[in-house]
């Protein structure tokens, strides 16, 4: 047992290794998504090409597909625009739409300006479909089968190698080599692109952004404005990720804002609000990870590494400590022939 204990602080020292060595490997721009092998949620809503076609699910593809977040302030969309549109002309893969959090008057602009890779596009103004996609933000894109059930999702600027990567997913096979250079032109375009018509977008955007910070919400109680106040704390925004609902101005935390407002004046319950959340965005939209299998280590972790070290300070600590020694005694014989000793040792002095 006691030369167990002296490997301890070595296993210990190789568990955090471990942990370590794999969060090297872990891409922080990876965001967690609950939708995958689940069913694209049902939506009725207009077209941006016609404005008032309405759409719904029924109307999408029977075979793989790809259902792209896109908005005409979003400055990536246009870098990855190219990308798509010589997809769509050398017919890859059908690909939808979905104008997020836009105004139908700019996307048509946008369209006509820059071009439609898509079957058509479904205008969500209101980002309703957006949050019932667990969208974070545009662009992003979703690799949907024939049966209308999400395979995959991409966030951020589909390039060459993520197109390719998508594809794979979709389960239809790759792109051809020479597809691919063609789509790396095409990305080597949209940079040009970028630098021409940035300026404009990107004053846009944050116009958007501004106009988003401001909520005018009006309860029936205090409680319920209390209510709110807490559970807007509680939510992590998907798209700032390291701030709350409350702090966040971008539009995916105005859209859950008014979510929980509308959800507690309809009086659902705190659960209820959660399980809508967690439905969406997984445990990633929680600040406080809820307590479960996979989340065991996250809560009880550093309480166990924290009496792990106590315990090997206090072994430290008491084996450094000098012991006191037991006073010996001695018997009348054992002190007799102790005196004789000593005398010995003076008369030879």
């Amino acid at each position: 047992m006691p030369r167990l204990k002296l490997f301890i602080p070595v296993i210990v020292f190789f568990a955090l290794a471990v942990m370590l060595w794999r969060g090297l490997y872990l891409d922080p721009r990876t965001l967690p998504s609950v939708l995958i092998d689940k069913p694209l949620p049902e939506f009725s809503l207009q077209t941006v090409e016609l404005g008032d076609t309405v759409v719904g699910k029924a109307d999408l593809p029977d075979e793989p597909f790809l259902l792209n977040i896109w908005g005409s302030y979003c400055l990536p969309c246009l870098q990855e625009n190219p990308i798509l549109m010589a997809a769509a002309e050398e017919k890859l893969v059908p690909i939808v739409g979905v104008n997020y959090k836009d105004k139908l008057n700019l996307a048509q602009l946008w369209l006509e300006d820059n071009g439609s890779p898509f079957e058509f596009s479904i205008l969500d103004e209101s980002g309703r479909l957006g949050i019932d996609l667990g969208v974070y933000g545009a662009p992003e894109t979703f690799v949907v089968d024939g049966n209308g059930v999400i395979r995959y999702k991409h966030i951020g600027v589909i390039d060459y190698e993520t197109w390719e990567e998508a594809c794979h997913s979709g389960g239809e096979g790759g792109i051809e080599q020479v597809m691919i250079k063609a789509l790396f032109g095409a990305r080597a375009a949209a940079l040009s692109l970028l630098i021409l018509f940035g300026l404009t977008l990107g004053l846009q955007g944050v116009s958007m952004s501004a106009h988003a910070a401001v909520d005018t919400f009006e309860f029936a109680t205090e409680e319920q404005q209390q209510r709110f106040r807490r559970m807007s704390d509680e939510f992590r925004c998907p798209m700032c990720q390291n701030t709350s609902l409350t702090g966040s101005n971008g539009g995916v935390a105005e859209d859950l804002r008014r979510e929980i407002y509308l959800m507690i004046s309809d009086g659902k319950t705190d659960q209820e609000i959660e399980q809508f959340m967690f439905d969406r965005y997984g445990d990633f939209v929680f600040y406080k990870p809820r307590l479960q299998l996979t989340t065991v280590l996250l809560w009880f972790g550093p309480l166990l590494f924290f009496l792990i070290g106590g315990w090997l300070i206090l072994g430290i600590v008491r084996r450094a400590k000098p012991q006191e020694k037991e006073a010996v005694v001695l018997d009348k014989d054992e002190q007799e022939r102790l005196r004789d000793l000593l005398d010995t040792v003076k008369d030879r002095d």
